[in-house]
C-alpha cells in the first residue's frame, strides 16, 4: 500500500452502562489510540428514572476541550425509552459520520458541569469504525 493512504475499518459496536457517577466525571469508553474514530450510528437510554439537570449526555472525544460527535437533550432520556443516534428530534450530530482527531479516545459525558441527576445510569451502544493513516 503507497505511502500516506487512508484505510478505514469495518464497522463495530461497544455497548456498555455508565453510572450517573461516571457520566458526571466523563467515562472513558474507547481508548485512546493512533489512529482516528468515526461514529456512525448508535442509541442511548436513560436506566430507572429520566434523566435531568444537565442540558445532554454526549458522546465526545477526550481532549481538554471535548469535541461533541453526538448530543442526546435530557429530555429525550426517559426512563426505559432507547433513543437513536439518527432520530430526527433531540439528538445534534455535530462530529458524527467525521473522523474526529487521531490519537484521541471516546468518552460519556454530561453537558452541564456534572448537574445531571435522575436516572441511576444510561445503556449507550455506539457504533463506529476507525480510521488509520499509513
Amino acid at each position: 500500500m503507497a505511502a500516506n493512504t487512508t484505510r478505514r475499518s469495518r464497522v463495530k459496536c461497544i455497548t456498555g452502562n455508565a453510572t450517573l457517577a461516571e457520566v458526571k466525571a466523563g467515562k472513558i469508553i474507547l481508548p485512546k489510540f493512533s489512529g482516528q474514530y468515526i461514529i456512525v450510528g448508535g442509541w442511548m437510554r436513560a436506566l430507572a428514572v429520566n434523566a435531568a439537570g444537565a442540558d445532554s449526555i454526549n458522546i465526545s472525544d477526550t481532549t481538554a476541550t471535548p469535541v461533541v460527535g453526538v448530543a442526546i437533550a435530557v429530555g429525550a432520556l426517559t426512563a426505559g425509552a432507547l433513543v437513536d443516534f439518527d432520530a430526527a428530534a433531540n439528538v445534534t450530530r455535530t462530529t458524527y459520520g467525521a473522523a474526529f482527531a487521531a490519537g484521541k479516545g471516546l468518552q460519556i459525558l454530561d453537558a452541564g458541569a456534572g448537574a445531571l441527576s435522575g436516572c441511576t445510569s444510561v445503556d449507550f451502544c455506539i457504533k463506529y469504525t476507525t480510521v488509520n493513516t499509513a
